[in-house]
Order: C-alpha cells, then sequence, then structure tokens
C-alpha cells in the first residue's frame, strides 16, 4: 500500500497549496472568468472557457467544484483507511482469541 498512501499524501500537499473552493463565476468580468469570491479579494482567478452544451457545462461543474470535491474525498479516504485499520486489528485479535481457545494442550502453535 506504499504506492496508494504516497499518491494520497501527493494530492494532500496539491489540495492544501490550492486555492479555496468552490469556485464561482465572477459575471463582472465575463461569462468565463471564475474565482473563490469569498475573501478579501479574488483569489484562484482564471478564465475558463468551456464552451457550450452539456459537455461543457458538465466539466464546468467538475472543475468549480473539484476543490472541495478534493478535500471531500481525502477525508473519506482516511475514514475509510482507520475502519479497515481497526477492522483488520479486530480479526487478529479474534483469531488469536479463537485460537487460544481451541489449541491442543502440549502442542506448539503454528
Amino acid at each position: 500500500m506504499p504506492e496508494q498512501t504516497d499518491r494520497l499524501a501527493e494530492i494532500q500537499t496539491r489540495a492544501a497549496k490550492a486555492t479555496e473552493g468552490p469556485w464561482e463565476q465572477c459575471d463582472g468580468y465575463g461569462p468565463n472568468f471564475y474565482g473563490y469570491l469569498r475573501g478579501e479579494y479574488l483569489q484562484g482567478v482564471g478564465d475558463f472557457n468551456f464552451g457550450q452544451g452539456d459537455q461543457a457545462d458538465a466539466d464546468r461543474e467538475f472543475t468549480i467544484h473539484a476543490r472541495d470535491d478534493i478535500e471531500w474525498l481525502i477525508g473519506e479516504v482516511q475514514t475509510l483507511r482507520t475502519q479497515l485499520a481497526t477492522a483488520e486489528r479486530q480479526l487478529a485479535e479474534a483469531d488469536d482469541a479463537l485460537a487460544d481457545r481451541f489449541a491442543i494442550p502440549g502442542e506448539d502453535a503454528a
């Protein structure tokens, strides 16, 4: 699992450095201008001309919500990894308890 852990760490580093989200359309700058509007000034501004149509709309939504979505996904991965580690520990403890319970006296455990 080292590759997955490294990949998650790389994603976390990029996310931590990125401008907060969500990015929103800045109407005063034109139809394709987006940025983070909740601070003292525009941050992470960019001109994203996605074009027209359903695919462009989907790409626009994906892009402007990516920052928040990535943070949420990182949290979910961390939660699931913690739950998996807990389940693996509990399974090992249960396995040890069963081995002790059903051990034949005088035989070494394998």
